[in-house]
């Protein structure tokens, strides 16, 4: 199956889940963005104010950024990430399937994973379902982060990995991280 690229909504809200905790974030210097959108994350950790026609989040508690890696493979939303990237914002116009073995070679003291990883076949990588490939592909990506995992599916029309799956692939992180909090779909995760 091929993968499918979302094209993210334009009014999209800051995640309350991550907002409420962005104090404990301050440590945080490197950054992995699987499914980067149009730089909501990126611009909440790296400029410290995300605005959207929903609201204006500002992240007082920005945190030392040395690293911010954004992955997308949607050309419209690479243009816009590119847009935002300052010194130490790399911007990775390319199907995560295509560049994952690069940048999961380093570390990443956050993965962000948002509302993307229902568009991606990692079946292409691991073989087997879609689901029993995420699962090994988040096996990978857990053991690659240091401290923090932000994660969410959304339920789409046309999916990789549709709700029927959502479960398992939620409990397969809750049995190797510790749920920092949830709202939703929306889950922070801290490395055990």
């Amino acid at each position: 199956m091929k993968a499918l690229y979302g094209i993210e909504a334009r009014a999209k809200p800051f995640p309350s889940v991550v907002h409420a905790l962005r104090h404990k974030f301050r440590d945080v210097k490197t950054v992995l963005d699987i499914g980067a959108g149009t730089g909501r994350f990126l611009s909440y950790f790296v400029h410290g104010v995300y605005r959207s026609p929903r609201g204006v989040w500002l992240n007082e508690a920005k945190p030392p950024l040395e690293r911010y890696v954004a992955i997308e493979p949607y050309p419209k939303s690479c243009q816009k990430l590119r847009a935002l990237a300052v010194e130490g914002v790399e911007v990775v116009c390319a199907p995560w399937e295509e560049v994952r073995e690069r940048y999961l070679s380093d570390r990443y003291d956050m993965v962000i994973w948002w509302d993307s990883a229902m568009f991606i076949d990692l079946s292409v990588v691991h073989g087997g379902s879609p689901l029993e490939a995420l699962l090994k592909e988040l096996d990978i990506v857990v053991e690659r982060t240091w401290k923090w995992l932000l994660f969410s599916l959304h339920d789409v029309k046309q999916c990789v990995l549709c709700r029927k799956d959502f479960d398992a692939v939620y409990a397969h992180l809750e049995s190797r991280l510790k749920l920092a909090a949830k709202r939703g779909w929306n889950r922070v995760y801290a490395k055990a």
